[in-house]
């Protein structure tokens, strides 16, 4: 329990030193950090439950998700500039004209967003949220635990089952359970990080597989939402016809994000399939059962 409650710390820390460097104004990385920060809070309190209060643990759950979600609002639309910008310079005029009006659609949702999360930042209930994860870092556990020998394994554990328990089929696997998947592997990649010095260094080695297939999965998960909004924002804008005349560069950019989605989808099933297979699950698990 003090080795959870001393990683939350580290991370609270953190995240307090990000805000700080992110309401200075001098660039937006910080806010990116904290709100991985945040997700990293949120799969430890996940991970390790049972060390802390349920009825102190529920005060903090859901604003931490409600904070991660804001937050991660800004990430998919500097996502999605990154994206547009990188597609300019090989665009046709026409093509090139409907990129640059997209930017300046999504350029003026983002500073909506920002202003969102900066009164979010200065407000109360911000303060009180702060608060509730102090009282609960600092506060009695639910009740006595095992070692980090022991009760660290089985955590983690837990989390290889989840990833191996159902077979994926490249043919049929919806986006969906690619982003369940993907979800898992980044809770199992993040307890693996906290407590790799618990480990022998091989452990390190399938942490960078799991970020190669982690980030591979990232790039499907984010061209599955680019769609999404590229083609809501196509409709909102069918009334007044302030997109109108360009059809033409709608569909190639269309044809551009499912070309992406599905070259790192085919990537991803490599490293899967080397990953999965039960030898190399079997070693991963002795891994992960033997700490030091």
């Amino acid at each position: 329990k003090q080795a959870s409650r001393r990683i939350l710390s580290r991370y609270c820390r953190r995240w307090s030193r990000l805000e700080t460097k992110f309401l200075a104004g001098v660039t937006i990385e910080p806010l990116h950090k904290m709100r991985v920060t945040i997700r990293r809070i949120r799969i430890h309190l996940r991970a390790f439950s049972s060390v802390f209060p349920r009825r102190m643990r529920k005060r903090v759950e859901k604003p931490l998700q409600r904070m991660t979600r804001i937050l991660g609002r800004v990430r998919d639309f500097d996502t999605v500039l990154a994206y547009l910008d990188s597609l300019i310079c090989e665009a046709s005029p026409g093509n090139g004209a409907f990129l640059r009006a997209v930017q300046q659609d999504v350029q003026y949702l983002r500073e909506d967003a920002l202003t969102q999360i900066e009164t979010i930042l200065l407000g109360t209930r911000y303060s009180k949220l702060q608060k509730a994860l102090y009282h609960l870092i600092s506060g009695k556990s639910k009740k006595k635990l095992g070692v980090v020998r022991e009760e660290v394994p089985r955590r983690i554990l837990v989390l290889v089952d989840r990833i191996t328990q159902n077979p994926l089929h490249e043919s049929s696997c919806s986006d969906t359970e690619l982003h369940t998947l993907r979800l898992h592997l980044k809770a199992l990649r993040y307890l693996c990080q906290d407590f790799c010095s618990c480990y022998p260094r091989p452990l390190r080695k399938w942490i960078k597989r799991m970020e190669a297939m982690q980030d591979c999965l990232g790039e499907v998960q984010d061209k599955s939402r680019d769609i999404q909004f590229l083609r809501h924002r196509w409709l909102m804008h069918q009334p007044n016809q302030s997109w109108c005349g360009y059809e033409e560069g709608y569909e190639w950019l269309l044809d551009r994000m499912n070309q992406a989605k599905e070259e790192n989808r085919a990537r991803f099933f490599i490293l899967w399939r080397q990953f999965s297979a039960p030898q190399s699950i079997a070693k991963l698990r002795r891994l992960l059962s033997n700490p030091r």
